[in-house]
């Protein structure tokens, strides 16, 4: 295997094939896990992480002397959605049930594009989601500087959000 490509601050939210390995881990996770199809938006870079949604599943990720936090935002109505089309249940507001989904996605989503990366050479490490829902704020320290996609579900834009935020 060849060496990881060299990563900073300047480059790695706008490197195309880091970008796309987590696009194509959403979008494949949503398909094969939920029966679900996403369509992933314009990708931003933000000065700061904003919260999106109601549920949120975060993982940090560690390479080589850089530090990401992934986090997938979801609305209530397209995690309840999301849930009911899996399970066949109808959910009146989120709850763990929602909540332990979240975290597997989240986890899945992580687990595709971490073997995609490590497959460029990268040397991504294991890692565990935690879910947080309700109103909440997030704080990182660090460079703070984040990538935000937004993916369309069912016709409604912007409905789940992905974060990749540099810590270090």
């Amino acid at each position: 295997m060849s060496a990881a490509p060299k990563l900073n601050t300047q480059s790695v939210l706008v490197d195309k094939d880091f970008i796309n390995a987590f696009v194509q881990s959403v979008v494949n996770t949503h398909k094969i896990t939920a029966n679900v199809a996403l369509t992933p938006g314009t990708p931003k870079i933000l000065p700061k992480i904003e919260k999106h949604g109601e549920v949120t599943g975060f993982v940090g990720i560690t390479s080589q002397d850089m530090r990401w936090v992934l986090s997938l935002s979801y609305g209530a109505e397209s995690a309840i959605f999301i849930y009911k089309t899996m399970f066949g249940e109808d959910k009146a507001k989120l709850d763990g049930d929602i909540s332990d989904l979240i975290g597997e996605i989240t986890n899945q989503v992580y687990g595709g594009a971490k073997s995609l990366l490590n497959q460029r050479g990268f040397a991504f490490e294991m890692a565990l989601p935690t879910v947080i829902t309700g109103d909440f704020r997030t704080h990182h320290h660090g460079a703070g500087v984040t990538l935000m996609i937004p993916f369309d579900l069912n016709g409604k834009s912007s409905a789940i959000h992905v974060d990749i935020t540099l810590e270090k």
